[in-house]
């Protein structure tokens, strides 16, 4: 799928998102998508084999136009990838080749838990306080993302420890909390690193750094009344770290790996999109809109500092954008990928122009981060995620000290 098409899978799992119930859910989707797909009629036929509930939803547009014999009987239906579920078009060839991909994607998402399965099984809208129904702050437009959220509501009901593995910045944290609001009482407390002893009121605990916490603190963590939810960095040692922590609960700890931006790019343009409106609003102005050209930079970076570094670029950004976020409103390094292949998303030969141009400019600022950061147009975390992803030591470029011991 081309990132147009995410584009457009962004949008519609936002509407998806707004409404509490799916029928409801449904009828906006499918009257946003006649009008972008240009169709005459579209409809979903729902059916779910747990409650042998189902439903049908249609949209007609142009109905002045319409001849007056409307032939439903000439609609194609386009099955959901599983279950009983479809979709059903009036649209040419073209169209429905086209478009079926989108199809398919906006059904695996409907499946995956973007759009709960209990709520499909009456038309009440969810309860506003229910423990059980998944957050919507996981956004979950690529596959992988997908995974995630589907596991959240189960994980949410358990209070087996966790281990979430990911990259820096990959949103463990975020995952963790999601884990938290979900489960049996979010009211109780969700502690960030506490001390053990703090644990005495159970609520959940997260514990980052897991692969440095000592044996002896592990331990602890693991016999304490709170819910624990450990978080590691994902790269060597994983394959230790994830027997040590089976070893650890017995076999009953459960583990979740939460992906990369660069396993999640279709997820860019609607996290892109969120970060500016969220920072927009703190500032009291209205958020920018992407421009397509800058939208494309975006997905094809290689973001070695994940949603972290995305969020801290989309509030970066809101300094220089207007009305429209254009290309020239991100950092350099960003615009350095406008050249890079769709196959490759960062080319080897980009990464030595990177490398080769924080190596000089790191000489010429003699080590130091922050005015490296500052002339590279980065923050100083991301010449950070730089410095630790080419595996180079700033020490090395600052001035020798001279010796001054006496002989």
């Amino acid at each position: 799928m081309s990132s147009e098409c995410y584009r457009i899978a962004a949008e519609g799992w936002r509407i998806l998102s707004q409404y509490k119930e799916s029928r409801e859910g449904a009828r906006h989707l499918l009257k946003w998508l006649a009008k972008i797909m240009d169709i005459t009629f579209i409809g979903i036929r729902y059916f779910d084999s747990v409650s042998d509930y189902g439903w049908e939803e249609r949209v007609l547009r142009n109905k002045a136009s319409l001849p007056a014999q409307f032939e439903t009987s000439r609609l194609k239906s386009r099955p959901f990838p599983v279950g009983k579920s479809s979709w059903l078009l009036d649209a040419s060839e073209s169209a429905e080749e086209e478009y079926g991909s989108l199809l398919d994607l906006f059904a695996e998402q409907w499946l995956s838990g973007t759009v709960p399965a209990a709520i499909s099984k009456g038309n009440r809208p969810r309860e506003a306080d229910s423990n059980n129904d998944v957050n919507n702050a996981w956004v979950a437009v690529s596959r992988s993302a997908r995974i995630v959220l589907n596991r959240l509501s189960q994980l949410g009901q358990s209070v087996k420890p966790l281990l979430l593995i990911g990259e820096t910045g990959s949103g463990r944290s975020h995952v963790a909390a999601l884990i938290h609001k979900n489960g049996f009482d979010p009211s109780k407390p969700f502690l960030r690193e506490p001390d053990p002893i703090d644990f005495s009121a159970g609520g959940t605990c997260f514990i980052p750094s897991w692969e440095n916490a000592s044996a002896r603190y592990r331990s602890l963590y693991l016999n304490t009344p709170a819910r624990i939810i450990a978080s590691a960095k994902s790269g060597n040692g994983e394959d230790v770290l994830r027997k040590e922590w089976k070893d650890l609960t017995g076999g009953e700890g459960l583990i979740l790996t939460v992906p990369s931006l660069r396993e999640r790019k279709e997820d860019i343009p609607l996290l892109a999109d969120e970060f500016l409106k969220t920072g927009a609003a703190s500032c009291g102005r209205k958020s920018p809109v992407l421009s397509p050209a800058a939208m494309e930079l975006l997905y094809h970076y290689s973001w070695p500092g994940n949603t972290r570094e995305l969020k801290e670029t989309m509030i970066r950004s809101l300094s220089y954008a207007e009305k429209e976020l254009v290309p020239e409103d991100l950092p350099a390094a960003i615009r350095g990928s406008r050249n890079a292949s769709t196959d490759r998303p960062f080319p080897e030969k980009l990464i030595a122009i990177e490398y080769r141009a924080l190596k000089e400019e790191l000489t010429r600022q003699r080590g130091n981060m922050t005015r490296t950061a500052r002339a590279l147009g980065l923050t100083p975390r991301q010449v950070s995620w730089r410095v630790r992803k080419y595996g180079i030591d700033p020490r090395d470029f600052k001035p020798q000290r001279r010796n001054t011991a006496k002989l």
